[in-house]
């Protein structure tokens, strides 16, 4: 979405990143996208203790992320004011510096509001006030401030165009500053809704938290929302199958050799269970060791794989017996060059004596004689026996299969964000 959009930055809200912030999201994303050639990120959370020995590591801490075409000149953080409250992370605006050339610096504000209303006002007004102090101009504000549609006020404290307008968040006596002059990218260029914001447990557009503000020194060009999701569902449903069942492995590996603790890599909701490390659909229940993933399953599991396996050798080895043979019987009967009047049945053809005398000596050529059937015959059995094997396969790991195939509608959808994307001038 990034690459098709065509943006030269991007901004991110809850970038994670490991314990030592060498290694992180953003750095995955500038490997992906190697145009991007600068990039900062700053923590504002530790949202998971490291644990040494714990099943689960990286990702421990989290924050603000900007990925940028065009040269970073200066980095700041602002922390926010941090008051008693439900919400009791910590907040911060990410400030950079982004020389476009020609003597044109762009100010872009990375932010992330708290939930609650009071904590927003006050987030709001300490960003505003960030701006005046720094007197910085070219301003673009870019991120989620967690506004919804019945509480729209600490938006409106960067771009009512007069005082005058009742605003909730001067009930607090925060103290607002001057008139701040900026604009809604949206609200310039769209009459729509424009949400962004989904609520769990079903994906359906219903906020528009995610904004993009900027000073009145920007021309919008153009604004548009992109990643609701249908494309990713559409052409990488396979992927995400494929990687549930490596994390059902990797946890009945784990299981196996007695690891135990939460296996998700992240919370799965009210309407959701960790199973296995993996998010299903279904009661807020969670489960380590669960029947699908426990480690008996996983001794099961490789049994069952290396039978299935041999299986499948068997029937390869049986066709290409039934190439080789047809290949050297020179007639022009179609049944003839099957093999099904003489060759393939012929269990003559199959005999030790007929191997080159100077592989003899290789005791492996003997075990083709455990195989001494002619290979009609052969692949027939082993098909029969291959589609048992995935019949019982079936119904042994049921419920394994059914932890894989539970997918949340959420993981479908690579964020419950829209990205908003706007194409800007500057004079």
């Amino acid at each position: 979405m990034i690459r098709d959009s065509q943006s030269d930055i991007a901004v991110f809200q809850e970038a994670r990143s490991d314990v030592d912030e060498k290694k992180g999201q953003i750095t995955e994303l500038q490997y992906l996208l190697p145009e991007f050639r600068w990039s900062v990120y700053r923590t504002a959370n530790t949202v998971e203790k490291y644990k040494p020995d714990g099943r689960l590591k990286g990702w421990e801490k989290e924050g603000l992320g900007i990925l940028s075409k065009y040269p970073i000149l200066e980095v700041t953080v602002q922390h926010l004011p941090h008051t008693k409250g439900p919400d009791t992370n910590k907040r911060i605006a990410l400030h950079v510096k982004i020389s476009l050339g020609r003597r044109k610096i762009l100010n872009i504000i990375a932010v992330h509001f708290s939930y609650h209303r009071q904590q927003q006002c006050e987030n709001s007004i300490a960003v505003l006030n960030f701006i005046y102090m720094k007197k910085l101009e070219n301003v673009i504000i870019v991120g989620d401030f967690n506004t919804y549609e019945d509480y729209q006020y600490p938006v409106q404290v960067f771009t009512r165009k007069n005082n005058r307008v009742k605003n909730k968040c001067d009930e607090l006596r925060i103290g607002l500053p001057k008139l701040s002059r900026f604009q809604d990218v949206w609200q310039n260029k769209s009459n729509k809704k424009g949400f962004t914001f989904s609520n769990m447990p079903t994906p359906g557009y219903e906020s528009r938290p995610d904004r993009i503000l900027t000073s009145h020194t920007y021309h919008v060009e153009e604004t548009w929302l992109s990643g609701d999701g249908q494309i990713y569902k559409d052409h990488y449903n396979n992927s995400i199958l494929y990687h549930r069942f490596k994390v059902l492995i990797k946890n009945a590996y784990e299981n196996y050799r007695g690891q135990m603790g939460y296996s998700c890599v992240h919370d799965c909701g009210p309407n959701g269970s960790c199973r296995c490390g993996n998010c299903v659909k279904g009661d807020n229940r969670d489960c380590d060791s669960c029947l699908e993933c426990n480690g008996p399953m996983f001794i099961y599991f490789i049994i069952y794989s290396m039978v299935l396996l041999l299986c499948i050798l068997i029937l390869l080895y049986s066709v290409v017996k039934i190439l080789i043979i047809a290949a050297r019987y020179n007639q022009d009967n179609i049944y003839s060059i099957m093999g099904i009047k003489c060759c393939l049945f012929n269990t003559e053809l199959y005999d030790y004596q007929l191997i080159p005398r100077q592989y003899r000596r290789y005791s492996r050529w003997r075990i083709c004689q455990v195989f001494k059937i002619p290979p009609a015959i052969l692949m027939f059995i082993t098909v029969i026996l291959c589609i048992f094997l995935v019949w019982f396969g079936r119904r042994m790991f049921i419920s394994s299969l059914n932890n894989i195939y539970s997918v949340m509608n959420e993981e479908y959808f690579p964020s419950d964000h829209l990205m908003l994307s706007t194409r800007l001038f500057l004079p």
